[in-house]
């Protein structure tokens, strides 16, 4: 399978590699593997399958790369404090945890 999506999931993106991949098997792996499987009468028509899927996944993720607002993160930047970390990290008798 082909990925390609890695910046849109660093960017906290997901929802874009759910389509892509439900887009890739259910949109055209399946459909072309169960109409290839039966017109060749062989499993030769499945893997080809997978080559036409992975090749339009790429698809989906070149334009998407090209086109979209990956770059804006999702996931916002949390502000640090030290109330904040000394809460998170501090032990009960006044040391750190690592």
């Amino acid at each position: 399978m082909v990925t390609g999506v890695g910046q849109s999931l660093g960017a906290g993106r997901t929802f874009h590699s759910l389509l892509k991949g439900f887009a890739g098997l259910w949109g055209v792996r399946i459909p072309l593997a169960y109409f290839w499987s039966a017109r060749i009468n062989s499993p030769v028509g499945i893997w080809n399958a997978f080559i036409v899927a992975g090749v339009a996944e790429l698809a989906i993720a070149a334009l998407y790369y090209r086109y979209a607002e990956w770059e804006i993160p999702v996931i916002g930047k949390a502000k640090l404090t030290k109330e904040v970390i000394s809460s998170e990290f501090e032990r009960e008798d006044g040391t750190f945890r690592t």
